[in-house]
């Protein structure tokens, strides 16, 4: 029972109802009505991808300064361009230095290539930013 009920509402939903009460009093609603995480500046980001984690530093007006996996770079992009459609956590990470510290720690390395897979990864870069261990 609890499948009809689930393939109706999928029924309103490709018919284009989104957002509307379906006749089984299950609620359809359009995935583009869910506000986005509101993340802080200088925030350690991380993304679970293919078995690896990738690190950023949110520097606002949705954008991310974190090491790009395939050029080897420090880049900063947009928060889609580093998700790739990924789920995105905060998590915490010893913070020495103010925000806007931060952000000017990451931006100086923007265009460096330094990426090491077993020796300088993007965590140790957005550690090293953050005020922690050495880079």
């Amino acid at each position: 029972m609890k499948l009809f009920r689930w393939w109706k509402g999928k029924q309103a939903e490709n018919m284009g109802n989104s957002n509307m009460e379906s006749p089984n009093n299950i609620k359809v609603l359009d995935r583009t009505t869910f506000a986005l995480p509101s993340y802080q500046l200088a925030d350690h980001l991380v993304v679970n991808r293919l078995g690896n984690t990738h690190h950023g530093i949110f520097s606002g007006e949705s954008q991310v300064i974190y090491y790009n996996y395939y050029t080897g770079m420090v880049v900063e992009a947009s928060l889609e361009d580093y998700s790739k459609g990924d789920a995105v956590k905060v998590v915490y990470s010893p913070m020495m230095y103010n925000s806007a510290t931060v952000i000017s720690r990451a931006r100086s390395r923007i265009g460096k290539r330094e990426y090491h897979m077993m020796q300088n990864v993007g965590e140790q870069f957005v550690r090293w930013a953050r005020g922690g261990g050495s880079y």
